[in-house]
This record gives C-alpha cells, structure tokens and sequence, in this order.
C-alpha cells in the first residue's frame, strides 16, 4: 500500500496545475522587481550597503508573505469540504486523520513552497555585493521556511475546526498576526508599566524576532539572546496545530444535533450581529427600500466596526511608540512603513470583501436565481458598491487624515528635501481611492466568472497591485542600464521615478475599470449563469491566479 496516499494524490494533481509553474513565476518578478528599485533608491550608498539594503528588503516582504500563506492557502481547504458535505466520504476507506490532513496540506502549500524558493536566488545576489555572509543567508532562508510551515499548519487546524470561509481566514489573519505582533506589544507594555526591561523571552514567543535579530546583526552587534526559543515555539506550534487537525478532523464531518446551550449561544450571536428583531426589522426595511442587494451584501450590522478596529489597533500601538520610544520609531523609518502597512491592508481587505458575496452566491446557485428577478444588473453592482462604502468609506478617509499626520511627523526631522517627503506622501494618497475604485470593479468581474471566492481575490489584487509595478520595473531597469552608459549621460532623479510610478499606477487603474466596468455591463448576466470549462484567461497564466476558464452555455 502506498504510504500517505492522499499526499500522492494531490501532489500529482497539483503539479499539475498551471498556476503552480506560474505563481513561481510571479513570485521571482515580485521579488526581482523590489530589488531593483531598492537599489535604484538606494544608489548613493555604498555597495555593501545597498546590498544590505535589497536583502533586508526582500527579506521582510517575503517574510510578511509566508506569515500570511496560511491565509491564502490552508484557511479554506478542510472548511471547503465541510461545506460541500464531501469530507465525510473520505473516511470511508481506511484512511486517517493524518493522511487527510497532511493530502491537504501538501496539495495546498505547493504554491507556497515554489514562490518561496523562487525568491531565494534573488536573496543570494546581494552575497556579490557584500554586507550579507552566506551564514546569514542560509539562517534568513531556515526562518522564512520556519514561518511558512507554521502558518500554513494553524491555517489548516483552523479550517479543521471552523466551516465559513471568511471566517476561517479572517481567524487565521488574527492568529498570524497575534503571533507576531503580541509578544512585542506585551514586551512594550510591561517595560512601560514596570519601568525595568521586561525578560527576553516574551520577545523570543514572536515568529518574527529570530528575522529582527538576524537583521538587526547585520547592521549592528546585538545580543542573540532568544534566537532559538523563537525559531523551536514557531516549530513546535506547527506540529502541535498539525496533530490537533489530525485527531479533529475525523469527527467535525459528523452533524450533531444542536444543543440547548449552542442553541442560545447561536441566538445571542445572532442578535449581536444583527441586531433584536424590531432593530433588524428597521434596517432590514431601510436597505431594502435603497437596494435589495445592497441588504444582501450589508445586512451584517457590525461589519463597519471590523476595519475601524483595525485602526484602532494599529493606532495605539503607533501612540504608544511614539510616546515612549519615540526616537526609536523615527529613526528605523516607521513614519513611512505604517502608512503603507495600513492602505496595503485596507487594499487587501477590499479585494477580499467585494469578491464574497457575489462568488458564494454564484458558487451554489443563489446569483442565478437573484438575477431571475426584475433586480437588473446595475442594481447589484451599486448595491455591491454601497455595501463597500458603508464598511471601508470612513475608514479610508480617516487613513488619509492619518497620512497627513505621518507626513508632518516626517518633516520635522527633515533636514533637506522636504519637498521630496512631501511628493512621496501626496502620491501615496492620491492613489488610494483609484486603486479601490479599481478593485471594487475587477472583485466584482472576477467573482462572477471565478471558481471561488480565493481565485477572484487573488485575481483582483494581482491585477490592480502587481501590474503597475511590473511597469515600473521595467521602466526603472532600462533607465538604470542608460545610466549605466556614460555616453549618454542620463540621470533621472528619485522625483521622476515616483511620478512615473504615480502616472502608471493611475494609468492602470483607469484601464482596469474601463475594462472591467465595460464587462460587467454587458456580459454579467451570461457568465454569472453559465457553468465551468478548463481554459486559462490572461492573468491566470500571468500572475498563478488560477487555471481560469471559458463557459459553455448551461
């Protein structure tokens, strides 16, 4: 008998995915793309500065990538099934829990693994340019896959234990990052209310402070105090998560009849979500007499809270930093790093949200039967946009009004080139609202032609996030080799490289609604009615998003 046949099984079919080759692909260009304009920003330093400079970048982006593979990739695998009815039938046969779980795992997490090596070559380039030793590349690259397995593994327990999509990856978004932002804020908290330097070891709970430490050597001597403990918690979450899926997941397939306890419970979820009957009744009454699919996509009345949490989050930790280290905070540059953190996530949040409800609904039918009523095509899509609105409006308008507090924190440091700060905070805003615009239209295009709701965000965000970065570093390439030649003695200043990526950007948003605006409005109908053939479309074969597919009519 084969030893973890289920693995087998879905090895075979994974490597047989186009978007397994591809997301490798696109993965190398991400990583190859940030390293060139690292190094182009970074071209007054000297060369091993620079070289340290792209290796700490590619560092810490790829690193936040594998801490959120779990997200992407094992939050809906288990959950998926359970929700289809078809777990159940593989326990059937003789198989375990651990198989299953581990055929999951492996089919899952193929992507994840190619994109990371596929980022590794680049890694090593800055060992020719000094500033990094092979032992510090081969440590970074240990971690990076440390991090990956552990968050592919509570990705996997969580879709064990949990049924809803969104829910599943919402509680590994939390569980990703509670893991590594915790036990620093923790650290913080209790040196700020002692006044004595807490112990290490709440620091060394973080997935992330093996990679802090490992950096932070590279720039100066620090004590490594930590390092291991780090690196065997993370370890040893992972295996624990995987153990606790295996001796799960034989039982949660089983339907149980509902509990007095559960039942209450349930019932006091219910009307804290959505409110006592009478309450319901009104805004039930008052969304549908705007739009019955706005209802629909917004009914859940706590929604707008989730992003304005969020905020609050990141807001008090952006205090409490500032308040008792602050010299710290604007010396390692985080007046410019939270701003991003925070559209980057209000960004990713939207692309995830717009797909939803649109691609359930299309999964299991439901759309089909919505657009049988008189409710036209123009209805859903500025209900789906109001439903956006109500939940992410405010909140990126008061993102906006935070960026304009970090951009006056970063003058007053400023010695010179106050202008060129003040150019790279206007562009960062005025991108903002065109680049959620853009996504709203292309979420919904996708929802409506895509098999779940993962390929369409994934296809959303790829298009509207990745392209106008792919340009850039074309055109930053190009320009860096004329410079290269000194017979033509071309220098383009850091200024028109953020303007050329500004105009992109811009560029690439209006086609992106465009297109997708165009389709929406004429083909929404068809293929939200239609059923699935093997084809790959365009950015599917680009960026890994999926096999993609063409219709045959029903």
């Amino acid at each position: 008998m084969t030893l973890l046949p289920i693995v087998a099984r879905e090895l075979r079919v994974a490597s047989r995915r186009p978007s397994t080759y591809w997301s490798r692909l696109g993965a190398a260009l991400i990583g190859l793309g940030l390293g060139v304009y690292v190094f182009i920003m970074a071209k007054e330093l000297p060369r091993h500065e620079r070289g340290l400079a792209v290796f700490a970048s590619l560092t810490w982006v790829t690193f936040l990538s594998a801490l959120l593979a779990g997200v992407r990739q094992t939050a809906d695998t288990v959950s998926l099934e359970k929700r289809e009815g078809t777990l159940g039938l593989l326990f059937l046969t003789d198989l375990r829990g651990l198989d299953v779980v581990l055929g999951k795992l492996a089919a899952s997490s193929l992507r994840g693994i190619y994109g990371l090596v596929a980022v590794f070559p680049l890694l090593s380039l800055p060992l020719l340019l000094g500033g990094v030793t092979l032992r510090q590349f081969v440590v970074v690259t240990l971690i990076l896959l440390n991090t990956l397995f552990f968050s592919l593994a509570v990705g996997m327990l969580l879709s064990t234990i949990l049924k809803a999509a969104n829910r599943t990856a919402a509680f590994t978004a939390l569980a990703m990052v509670v893991a590594a932002l915790g036990p620093p804020m923790v650290w913080g908290i209790w040196g700020a209310w002692r006044q004595s330097t807490p112990p290490i070891g709440i620091m060394s709970l973080s997935p992330g402070y093996a990679l802090t430490v490992t950096v932070m050597r590279m720039m100066t001597p620090v004590p490594t105090t930590g390092f291991w403990i780090s690196v065997g918690v993370a370890h040893g979450l992972a295996w624990v998560s995987l153990a606790l899926a295996s001796l799960l997941i034989p039982h949660v397939w089983k339907d149980r009849p509902a509990t007095a306890r559960g039942v209450r419970w349930r019932t006091r979820w219910l009307g804290w979500a959505y409110g006592d009957p009478a309450r319901r009744m009104a805004f039930r009454e008052s969304m549908l007499s705007v739009n019955p699919f706005y209802w629909l996509a917004a009914r859940d009345r706590l929604k707008p809270a989730y992003p304005w949490l969020a905020l609050t989050m990141i807001g008090a930790l952006t205090f409490w930093a500032l308040l008792y280290h602050a010299d710290e905070w604007r010396d390692s540059g985080m007046d410019g790093v939270i701003p991003i953190v925070v559209h980057g996530l209000l960004k990713f949040w939207i692309g995830v949200v717009v797909v939803q409800r649109i691609a359930e609904d299309r999964r299991n039918g439901s759309l089909e039967l919505i657009l049988s009523t008189p409710l036209d095509t123009e209805a859903i899509l500025r209900g789906q946009l109001r439903a956006l609105w109500r939940q992410f409006g405010w909140p990126l308008v008061a993102a906006l009004a935070a960026d304009v507090f970090f951009c006056h924190d970063s003058l007053q440091d400023a010695s010179e080139d106050r202008g060129f700060i003040i150019l790279l905070y206007g562009v960062h805003m005025a991108v903002l609202f065109p680049d959620v615009l853009a996504i709203a239209f292309a979420g919904m295009w996708s929802a409506a032609k895509s098999r779940n709701a993962s390929q369409a965000a994934a296809s959303t965000l790829g298009r509207v996030l990745t392209v106008p970065w792919l340009l850039f570093i074309s055109f930053a390439a190009v320009c860096s080799f004329l410079e290269m030649d000194r017979r033509r003695n071309l220098e383009i200043s850091s200024r028109a490289y953020t303007l050329v990526w500004f105009g992109l950007s811009l560029a690439v948003d209006a086609a992106v609604i465009f297109w997708s605006a165009r389709r929406l409005s004429r083909d929404f109908r068809t293929v939200a009615t239609q059923r699935y053939t093997r084809s790959r479309g365009f950015f599917a074969r680009v960026f890994g998003m999926g096999e993609g597919h063409k219709r045959a009519p029903a």
